[in-house]
């Protein structure tokens, strides 16, 4: 099951590269202890996918992030869990 999480990328956050956000979303679910579905290659991390990725230097307050959980995890489960792994530095929302 794919969950989406709302976030919004503002202040500081702008200048992060699209790759780097994307392992700064898998580290938060390895701190959190997520269970995340891992991709199928030789060195498997976690498989989360932003749909519609910014450029470094742009800020929005409504971008989208996918991440595949089992069914067992609610979506309020796995937003929490990201919020407080991330602390301030990139705000969540869930969807």
């Amino acid at each position: 099951m794919a969950d989406r999480l709302l976030f919004s990328k503002t202040g500081r956050a702008k200048y992060i590269s699209h790759l780097d956000l994307m392992r700064t979303f898998q580290r938060a679910f390895l701190r959190a202890e997520l269970p995340v579905r891992p991709t199928e290659g030789f060195n498997p991390h976690a498989f989360v996918s932003i749909p519609l990725p910014l450029s470094v230097g742009y800020s929005s307050s409504c971008e989208v992030l996918e991440v595949y959980v089992p069914a067992k995890c609610s979506g309020n489960t796995v937003f929490t869990a990201t919020a407080f792994s991330l602390g301030s530095f990139v705000k969540t929302s869930c969807l």
